[in-house]
Order: C-alpha cells, then sequence, then structure tokens
C-alpha cells in the first residue's frame, strides 16, 4: 500500500468514525464528555481527585453507569463536596460542573431523561450568561476596560492577545511578571508596580469588554427566550461562537468544554449537524488552539 492508499484509507476511517460519533444519543455523549471533563478538569486536591478519577473510571468502563441515577448522586456528591468545601479558590465553571451533575442525576430519576437533561442545561447555560453579564454590568473596571487592561499585561493565559494585538513586546510582559512579584515579595516596601503597555493596549481591552457582554447577553436571551421566538433558532450558532472566542481567549478550556457538553445535550438527535460543529469546536478548542497560545 503506497502513501496515497494509505491517507485515502485513514481520511475513509476518520469519515467513517465522524459519522458514528454524530449517530450516537446525544445524552451518551453529553455524559460521557462530562465524565472525562470532571477527570481532567475536576480535581481540587488529592483527597477527592482519587475518588473523583475512580468514579469517572469506572464510568468509562461500565457504560451503564452513565444511565444510573445513583452512579450521579456519589458522583455529584463528591464533586459537590469538593468543590464548595475550597469555595474560596475555585474556579467559577466548576460551580457549573457541579450544578450540571445534579442536573443529570434529577434528570435520570424522570420519566423522559433526555428531554429533562435538555431543559436544564438550557437553563443552565442561560443563567449563568445572565449572571456572567449582571456582574461585568456592576463592574465600573469591567466596563471602563481597567480589568481586562489589568489582566491582558500580567496573566499569561492572556499573553498571546497582548503579544499579537496590542503591540505589548514579550520582554515587556516579562518585566511586568518580575515587578509584581517584587512588590509581592513577603520583604517587598513596594506599594505599586507600574507596567508596561502597548499601543493599542487600550483599543483591545475595549473590543474584549463589550464583545465578551454582547456575546454573553445574546447567548442568554437566545437560551433562555421560548422556542416560538426567533432569537432562540440561534442558540447553537451564539454558544459555539462564545466557546471559539471567550473561551479561547481566556484560555478556559474546563469552561468551553462545559458548555459544549450542555449545548450537545439541548441538540435534538436528529439535529446532526448541530452535534458535528460543537465536536468541531471541541477539537479546535483542545487540539489546534491551545498549542498554538503557547507559540
Amino acid at each position: 500500500m503506497n502513501l496515497r492508499e494509505q491517507i485515502e484509507t485513514g481520511v475513509k476511517g476518520a469519515r467513517s468514525l465522524w459519522t458514528q460519533a454524530l449517530d450516537v444519543d446525544r445524552l451518551e455523549i453529553a455524559l460521557v464528555l462530562t465524565v472525562g471533563l470532571l477527570l481532567v478538569h475536576g480535581g481540587t486536591s488529592w483527597i477527592f481527585t482519587v475518588p473523583m478519577t475512580m468514579l469517572c473510571l469506572a464510568g468509562f468502563v461500565l457504560r451503564p453507569l452513565l444511565l444510573n441515577s445513583s452512579y450521579w448522586l456519589i458522583l455529584s456528591a463528591v464533586v459537590g463536596f469538593a468543590n464548595f468545601r475550597n469555595w474560596h479558590s475555585v474556579d467559577d465553571q466548576k460551580f457549573l460542573a457541579t450544578y450540571w451533575c445534579i442536573a443529570v442525576y434529577c434528570s435520570l430519576l424522570t420519566p423522559d431523561p433526555r428531554g429533562a437533561a435538555s431543559g436544564q442545561a438550557r437553563w443552565l447555560v442561560g443563567l449563568c450568561m445572565v449572571f456572567s453579564v449582571a456582574w461585568k454590568v456592576i463592574s465600573p473596571d469591567y466596563l471602563s476596560g481597567q480589568f481586562l487592561k489589568y489582566e491582558l499585561l500580567t496573566d499569561g493565559r492572556f499573553g498571546w492577545i497582548a503579544r499579537a494585538f496590542a503591540g505589548v513586546p514579550a520582554s515587556s510582559l516579562h518585566s511586568n511578571a518580575l515587578r509584581l512579584a517584587e512588590m509581592r515579595a513577603f520583604d517587598s516596601a513596594a506599594v505599586a508596580a507600574p507596567l508596561l503597555a502597548g499601543p493599542r493596549l487600550g483599543m483591545v481591552a475595549q473590543v474584549m469588554t463589550w464583545w465578551t457582554i454582547g456575546i454573553e447577553a445574546l447567548t442568554a436571551l437566545a437560551f433562555l427566550a421560548p422556542a416560538r421566538v426567533f432569537l432562540s433558532r440561534w442558540r447553537h450558532s451564539l454558544l459555539a461562537i462564545l466557546v471559539l472566542t471567550t473561551c479561547a481567549a481566556a484560555s478556559v478550556p474546563g469552561f468551553g468544554w462545559l458548555l459544549l457538553v450542555m449545548g450537545i445535550a439541548i441538540a435534538p438527535q436528529e439535529d446532526r449537524r448541530t452535534r458535528g460543529i460543537y465536536f468541531a469546536c471541541f477539537i479546535f478548542l483542545h487540539v489546534f488552539l491551545l498549542p498554538l497560545r503557547n507559540l
């Protein structure tokens, strides 16, 4: 078999695998990806990571467990206790993951678990966006762009945006990190750390500020609106755009992963196109974008 034939065989195999994935039950896909999310991003300390890992691996190996309400009750208890015990340092997305696990448990108790999971996922996404927009609107430092200016100059997750779009040299970002570390040192007498910026920092921060508020507000309206409202038809498109922009820019793949999981749970079984878009977003977010960000 020559190279061309090997490539054609590989393409056919990948296409067949893609088609099979699109035909799998939407709830089963969502639950498998949820367990994967908890396995990769769910740990807070080894005391909780060990039982959580064991439960997640059991779900992968014993697939009928994924449709067992008792399994999700135990998993919800472990995840919830771990997150709420460390509430002061846990990322917001982990609380949302806890709520989703509880929603899955409740859904499996109903006669129609797929419909129940779809409805609860829609409310979780919508309300999450509502609270996110509300926090941003009532925060003067966010509306003014000052918050994202600071993050662009000091948070390593935004370093690639600061270099590529705001014109901040890598040497300036390194210097900013050193100045902050010096100011935060135990024996430091410094009370301020002047940060080096770039020529387009203010513009980039404003664009990111209002884009985030706009896309989150539209997503909230689309998911909370009744099906008869026109905007509800754009739910999945808006969620995909949000994941590919906001979640990618902020380097929060766990949050993007969770939103995609709930999107898959919401999309009707016959809507293979939407599931395909979510799969493509998942691949882009985790395979292509993250390595490129470190270049």
